[in-house]
């Protein structure tokens, strides 16, 4: 009785190896999903609410989300890395509308030629109200660091970061750290059929001009074309680029500097630290690390081993 039993659990065991086997594509794109958080041009559509509603998508087709996404980063090339863009810019993410015919499912096209413009806003964040905020991360280490290291203040005196049109700088908008919006531009309307892909230049310096702090500078957003409004989105700087190969402006005693593998997972460690703190903190987000769900190779080399545990108790009562 107790084999016939044990047969069935293998048989069953099998099946399920076989289950995740299968589902490995679709679950790997939902792992990918969940970690394109920041990245992919600001797809911008209107919900079924009528309402500005703010996503992502790559290559002006692929929708990486579709709304409720409110955070983005930036990243600030360091000149002395990259040396080709304007010194700590950057131009991504872009704004786009969806061309007619990419798949967004309940949610409307932007309206036809129609401009679209945005506000800096000032915002709270530990009793400090201001228009930018800075967090310093070189006394942590990214092997270990998450959201609760992160401790975005007031920018140092004379630190801005301006946001311009990427045509003509003297377009632009600058946050400096007060506690007081700041009017923004129009970046570009859009086509007929309301499609449209425009990039700002954003830029960070620090007291007359000169270079800024090294770390990671947070300002916020609001978008706004034919009337309808946005949410606050929240856009992360970091002024160094993911291939720096100097020292880096944080504790690297736990992983090998001039590895260019270890240390963009060094910067990209800092950069989720903030997203998630930022997101818990503005935009409602919430993070359960404690209840994570397992990846496919971690899943299907569990079944894997219960599977052989099984068959080894199989073997054992058929040899009684």
């Amino acid at each position: 009785m107790l084999t016939l039993f044990i047969d069935r659990v293998v048989k069953r065991s099998y099946t399920m190896l076989i289950a995740a086997l299968l589902c490995l594509p679709a679950t790997t794109m939902f792992a990918e999903e969940g970690h394109e958080h920041a990245h992919g041009d600001i797809l911008l559509t209107i919900n079924e609410e009528g309402e500005l509603a703010t996503g992502s998508i790559a290559n002006q087709s692929n929708v990486l989300q579709l709304d409720e996404q409110h955070v983005y980063e930036v990243e600030l090339d360091d000149p002395g890395v990259f040396g080709l863009e304007q010194a700590f810019s950057g131009s991504e993410p872009g704004l786009a509308g969806a061309d007619v015919g990419v798949d967004i499912g309940t949610h409307s096209y932007l309206p036809g030629n129609a401009a679209l413009s945005f506000e800096l806003q000032s915002f709270e964040a530990g009793g400090v109200s201001s228009n930018l905020l800075f967090w310093d991360f070189s006394s942590h280490d990214p092997t270990t660091v998450d959201e609760d290291d992160v401790n975005f203040q007031s920018v140092n005196a004379g630190h801005t970061v301006t946001l311009s049109d990427i045509s003509n700088s003297s377009i632009s908008a600058t946050v400096d750290g007060s506690d007081t919006d700041v009017s923004g531009f129009t970046i570009g309307s859009t086509n007929a059929l309301g499609g449209m892909h425009e990039d700002l230049l954003f830029t960070a310096a620090g007291s007359g001009g000169g270079e800024p702090d090294p770390g990671i500078y947070l300002w916020a957003m609001e978008f706004e074309i034919d009337g309808l409004h946005s949410e606050i989105v929240y856009m992360l700087g970091m002024t160094v680029g993911v291939d720096f190969s100097s020292n880096p402006p944080f504790d690297y005693s736990n992983f090998d500097q001039t590895d260019s593998e270890e240390l963009e997972e060094a910067f990209e460690s800092m950069m989720g630290a903030a997203e998630h703190w930022v997101d818990e903190t503005f935009a409602g987000g919430s993070h359960d690390h404690g209840n994570a769900v397992p990846e496919p190779s971690t899943l299907a080399m569990t079944l894997m081993g219960l599977m052989a545990t099984l068959a080894c108790v199989r073997r054992r009562q058929r040899n009684r």
